[in-house]
């Protein structure tokens, strides 16, 4: 009897035990620190996704300064200066979201004459969505801005314009694309709807 009884307490003891750290492991499963980027590296390895998620953090925090990060760094939204904790699958929903509202960017400066030629060439072909327009020296971090854009565009000068997270050049280039008929396809293709004719 007390071998019985000496048994059953073992056996909810274990069973307890067993509750307790299934409990705990799955406590730990949903407070994952996806700030890791560990986490991230396999999603966003690709420059066009994490350009995508630099102009969904200048749009959607726009008051926020980039952060410094060392060159080669990913940029997960944790390196973008993102605080809440964001699990990868939701961050590029989120990006994704932003680059449907706004599938043209322009990365500008206000007293540029090719940025100001081509926001003007832009306006005249009366585009929807509008373009979300990025004026780079209004911002107080122009300089790490160039350097991101550098790094995930091959460009470094403005107007820097970005159709579906690639860069299509700057003002010389979409002068030229008009200038030969191709710009208003090329806008189109990637889902704009163009109501002007220039």
């Amino acid at each position: 009897m007390i071998q019985t009884t000496a048994r059953r307490m073992f056996i909810y003891l274990g069973i307890a035990i067993s509750c307790f750290l299934v409990i705990q492991l799955g406590l730990k499963a949903q407070t994952r620190d996806y700030r890791s980027a560990k986490h991230w590296s396999a999603l966003i390895n690709d420059p066009t996704l994490q350009l995508k998620g630099l102009i969904h953090v200048l749009k959607h925090y726009p008051d926020q300064p980039l952060p410094e990060v060392e060159d080669g760094t990913l940029l997960s939204p944790h390196a973008l200066g993102v605080e809440e904790v964001i699990r990868p699958s939701e961050w590029i929903r989120r990006v994704m979201a932003t680059e449907k509202e706004t599938p043209l960017v322009v990365f500008s400066k206000t007293y540029c004459p090719y940025s100001q030629a081509a926001k003007r060439l832009l306006e005249k072909y009366e585009i929807e969505p509008k373009p979300f327009i990025v004026e780079t020296n209004l911002r107080n971090d122009t300089l790490l801005l160039k350097k991101y854009l550098t790094r995930l565009t091959g460009r470094g000068t403005v107007p820097n314009i970005i159709l579906k997270g690639r860069s299509i050049g700057g003002s010389d280039d979409i002068h030229s694309m008009h200038n030969s008929h191709d710009l208003k396809p090329r806008l189109e293709e990637g889902g704009l709807v163009v109501k002007g004719s220039p």
